[in-house]
């Protein structure tokens, strides 16, 4: 099963190129079971940092890692369509990003990460991939629905961003309440992405939510997905 960031996918548009670079940088990020690979030494450090502060986030919400994963920045994700700029592939832990110097030369209208500079954007998405990653680890015994699995993706993506990025990317998609629990699922999420997001934050950010409402999540005691209403 593979894990795409529909979010991006949907919204932007890459040229196919296959990963090969043999050049790449690989190595374990210190004190992690994650293991980069990046094109240069800087980017895989961003990803080791990145990784180490989003994994120490998650585990806040009792999201924790069970084994190592990979994570692989390159131009683009071979043998995936070209429009897509991350990917978690579950069924070897990897994940799979589009490096920022290639999302600094796209200007593609409807990218939900346009307000955001190309490296941040980049962090960004690989938070929401490493969220998924995690997330299929903790709940192997008792999987949730995609649905519930975007949500929290979005939710701790979003909350790992400074104020400046957070009002930015606000500010490109939108500032929309979720009527319901009903608005947060795959049809709103794939067709308008950014504002499935922001309608995410907008619910996960109110004091009665937040990790409590994750744990519901993910143990079951409340469920997304369900019949569908368009707020």
């Amino acid at each position: 099963m593979q894990r795409l960031s529909f979010a991006a996918f949907l919204a932007i548009f890459l040229p196919l190129a296959g990963l090969a670079d043999t050049s790449h940088i690989s190595g374990i990020c210190p004190g992690l079971d994650v293991t980069a690979t990046a094109p240069e030494a800087g980017l895989h450090d961003l990803i080791c940092r990145t990784a180490t502060d989003h994994v120490a986030r998650l585990s806040a919400c009792g999201i924790l890692p069970t084994r190592r994963i990979s994570v692989t920045a390159a131009p683009a994700i071979e043998g995936l369509p070209a429009n897509c700029v991350g990917a978690f592939h579950c069924e070897r832990d990897e994940i799979e990003i589009i490096s920022p110097e290639t999302l600094a030369v796209r200007d593609v209208p409807g990218f939900i990460y346009k307000g955001l500079k190309p490296e941040a954007a980049f962090v960004s998405i690989l938070r929401h991939e490493l969220t998924h990653a995690l997330l299929e680890h903790t709940t192997e015994d008792s999987p949730i629905s995609s649905a519930a699995h975007e949500y929290i993706a979005f939710a701790l993506q979003i909350e790992a961003m400074t104020d400046d990025e957070r009002a930015a990317f606000l500010e490109t998609n939108g500032r929309i309440a979720a009527m319901s629990l009903d608005t947060f699922n795959m049809v709103i999420y794939r067709f308008v992405p950014g504002r499935f997001a922001s309608s995410v934050w907008l619910h996960y950010s109110t004091p009665e939510n937040g990790c409590r409402f994750v744990r519901d999540l993910i143990e079951g005691r409340v469920v997304l997905g369900t019949p569908l209403r368009f707020p």
